[in-house]
């Protein structure tokens, strides 16, 4: 049972409290027009504030049923169709907009107009004196109901369109598209659709081979599948659709779903999956790395011993030659080229493990001239921001050597290479090279790729791997900064933890200890 059939049940009305009721609305005639009037006035406002409802003919009906209030609820029959369309109005009321409190206003100055006039019925004798006080009663009666039905039915109504707005907000906004079609194919609702995707074009009342990209219509052959599961009356599933070419491939799957609907026949689930199967490409290429990166160690650790001992025994047998003798040439080639694949175990050592870092204060303009004549390049130190960063000095100096020497073999003999410190806890490095190819950026800083003719392809992702340690970062900049030179460049930048914040986090870290 409801709670408006329980509050109706309990006390409800007495059929004689109906009948004194119709008796009332017989005495009052006429003048029970000029109450319906005003409690209409008083409802809608007299200047029409607070009529918010946009269609005239619905707001001529709800004037209407509010003029006719006072009328039905003497005459009655007080049934369920009567209470029914009592809540009709509420819901209506509720549905305008209009505040809470005025109906209860109007209500009361109606009960007051009515009282006014049973007293008037008394006095002249059409209301015999020993009924007036029942038929107040009645009156008393029958208005608190409708107030209740009215409170009742109102803030259900209020409830469930806020319920709604709320459901249409979440729909709105979810991360798919999904989209109703009617028998001719044309979009009857659709949530808001990805702009990437669908550009601003997209409209609820257009075909959708209109609505969705041609593209995606071709590629999914869509009005193919839409016929198949119109005629099986089964769901169709398109687990993936491929559109446009790298880097901007865009991934979907749609999912056709027949519909058993006066206003839809089918419902196009269209659901994006770029962002997921990108994710599961970075997830495995890590899980790669951590392999490779453990075999890599392994293997390192077998091929190291064997170069040592290949390299002294090098040493030993050039050493029994004579100064001008023509195999020491041969010799010091092998062993320059063992040397070249220690430099390689080394580098794929320091990938697999990277030790642990030891951050302390670090200046960066000393660190920048130290790494300098380390990496025995010619470069200019610019910009010496007097800034010191959190980092440890041996792996951000690894690193920096690395990005220099690159920096260097970019440029050539007569390039320029630039070193800056600042603004802030930042280093950066540019050269006038020819740059980074476009194919190459995407997988710059992946293990074993290089442009360079001998190179390992490790050391960039060794250094950013040492950066990282420290919690910095390390990135190429779209465009070089260099102030000279006439190559399109490079320039990477070194980015770190100021030291006066780190040590601020310290603190306060010790305090919260306390």
């Amino acid at each position: 049972m409801s709670p408006i059939q329980e509050l109706l049940k309990h006390p409800g009305l007495e059929p004689e409290d109906s009948l004194r009721l119709a008796t009332l609305e017989r005495i009052v005639g006429s003048r029970l027009a000029l109450v319906g009037r005003g409690f209409q006035d008083d409802i809608m406002g007299r200047g029409g504030e607070h009529l918010l409802y946009r269609d005239a003919e619905d707001t001529q009906q709800f004037r209407a049923m509010l003029r006719a209030w006072p009328t039905e609820m003497l005459r009655g029959p007080h049934d369920d169709a009567y209470w029914e369309r009592r809540q009709d109005i509420a819901r209506r009321y509720a549905q305008l907009g209009l505040p809470h409190w005025q109906i209860f206003t109007a209500a009361a100055r109606m009960m007051d107009s009515l009282t006014e006039v049973a007293f008037g019925a008394q006095a002249h004798g059409s209301l015999p004196a020993r009924d007036a006080c029942a038929t107040l009663q009645a009156l008393n009666r029958v208005m608190s109901l409708e107030q209740a039905v009215f409170n009742i039915t109102y803030h259900r109504t209020r409830e469930a369109r806020k319920l709604r707005t709320l459901q249409d907000v979440i729909v709105t906004n979810m991360p798919v598209t999904v989209l109703c079609l009617d028998a001719a194919g044309e979009v009857m609702a659709a949530t808001r659709p990805s702009a990437r995707l669908f550009g601003d074009k997209a409209r609820v009342g257009q075909r959708f081979d209109a609505f969705l990209p041609p593209a995606l219509v071709e590629a999914a052959d869509l009005p193919s599948h839409i016929g198949r599961a119109l005629a099986t009356r089964r769901e169709v599933t398109i687990p993936r659709i491929q559109l446009g070419q790298p880097p901007d491939t865009r991934h979907l799957r749609i999912n056709i779903v027949p519909l058993e609907h006066p206003l839809a026949h089918v419902l196009l689930h269209v659901e994006e999956l770029t962002d997921v199967l990108e994710a599961e490409a970075r997830a495995q290429q890590a899980e790669s790395l951590a392999r490779i990166g453990a075999l890599a160690a392994n293997v390192a650790h077998e091929i190291r011993n064997p170069l040592a001992a290949i390299s002294l025994t090098l040493q030993v047998i050039a050493r029994s030659f004579d100064e001008d003798d023509r195999r020491r040439g041969i010799i010091d080639k092998v062993e320059a080229q063992v040397h070249r694949l220690d430099r390689l175990v080394t580098d794929l050592l320091d990938y697999a493990r990277p030790p642990e870092p030891a951050i302390q204060p670090v200046d960066l303009t000393r660190m920048a001239e130290e790494s300098i004549s380390l990496s025995n390049t010619r470069a200019l130190l610019l910009d010496r921001d007097p800034m010191t960063a959190m980092a440890d000095p041996h792996l951000l100096q690894s690193a920096l050597v690395n990005l220099l020497q690159n920096a260097r073999d970019a440029a050539g003999e007569h390039g320029v290479v630039e070193l800056r410190v600042g603004p802030g806890p930042r280093i950066v490095v540019v050269d006038d090279g020819p740059g980074i190819a476009p194919e190459i950026r995407p997988r710059l800083f992946s293990p074993f790729v290089t442009s360079k003719a001998r190179g390992t392809g490790l050391g960039l992702a060794i250094s950013r791997k040492l950066v990282e340690a420290q919690h910095g970062t390390l990135t190429l900049q779209e465009h070089a900064l260099h102030m000279h030179g006439a190559g399109p460049g490079a320039c990477f930048v070194i980015t770190l933890s100021a030291a006066q914040s780190a040590r601020a986090s310290r603190g306060d870290s010790a305090e919260r200890s306390d």
